[in-house]
């Protein structure tokens, strides 16, 4: 049995690599490519405390909320068509500003879901699981991926970038978010943290849960009181499941999609 399971996380975090490439809507070469050392990477890096079940069931989250994703952009994303404000921009600038407004826009819909029991219903299932993986950064509840993404595509909307800037900066705010989630140290980590989030810090968010909301950039904790004085000294790779909140999720999908509507206490 757990042959087949690593076989099907295997299959799993190939469609995975697949799923982000049209995401980012990469050429097929480039799909490949991602797909490949999207799997390796993934396989390599795996949390010990999480099984393969768990992680493909993470992977299913990820191919329907991919899709969702797909759907609304699909709706809103046709005024790129024509050039916005930020597309008179030189290009450079242009990626700058986008990966801004993504981690600007992440960090306050990610502090949003935290604000409320209502809320954390459906962020609960993202941090309803001990230890932390880059496979752990697909399991959302398709209410929480709307909450977190609707404004953003809505923003970009208006904005009006050119599409290869707005690759650029969906592509690095992707690569960034599965890389904060993963089991691993980065060298230098603590400097790092000085100004990026970095792996420790976000895990120290999956364990402490009220502080380190940014996903990209520290500036937003540190302005908005979310950074915890001790933040750099005490970066952290133990988690466990956030305490006393009632809306835990089990490990099958069906459980966490429900798992937001049922009573807790």
């Amino acid at each position: 049995m757990g042959d087949v399971l690593e076989l099907r996380e295997a299959g799993l975090l190939i469609l995975a690599g697949v799923a982000v490439g049209w995401r980012l809507h990469a050429s097929p070469a480039t799909t490949v490519i991602v797909a490949a050392l999207l799997a390796g990477a993934m396989l390599v890096e795996r949390s010990p405390d999480r099984s393969a079940g768990v992680r493909s069931t993470d992977l299913v989250h990820f191919g329907l909320t991919t899709a969702l994703v797909e759907c609304i952009a699909a709706i809103t994303l046709p005024a790129l068509d024509r050039a916005g404000v930020v597309a008179e921009l030189a290009w450079p600038f242009q990626v700058v500003v986008l990966l801004l407004l993504v981690d600007g826009l992440a960090y306050a819909t990610h502090r949003l879901m935290h604000a409320s029991d209502l809320a954390f219903r459906f962020h609960a299932v993202h941090h309803g699981d001990g230890g932390v993986d880059s496979v752990m950064a697909f399991r959302r509840h398709p209410g929480d991926e709307i909450v977190q993404r609707v404004p953003l595509i809505l923003a970009i909307a208006a904005l009006g970038p050119s599409p290869s800037a707005l690759l650029v900066a969906v592509g690095l705010a992707t690569v960034w978010g599965l890389m904060i989630h993963a089991n691993l140290r980065l060298p230098g980590e603590r400097g790092l943290a000085h100004v990026v989030i970095t792996p420790g810090l976000h895990h120290r968010h999956h364990a402490d849960g009220d502080v380190l909301f940014g996903g990209m950039f520290t500036v937003w904790d540190r302005v908005l009181r979310t950074w915890p004085s001790s933040a750099t000294r005490t970066v952290r790779h133990d988690v466990a499941p956030l305490p006393a909140r009632p809306f835990a999720a089990g490990n099958s999908w069906l459980d966490q999609l429900v798992a937001p509507f049922r009573g807790g206490s």
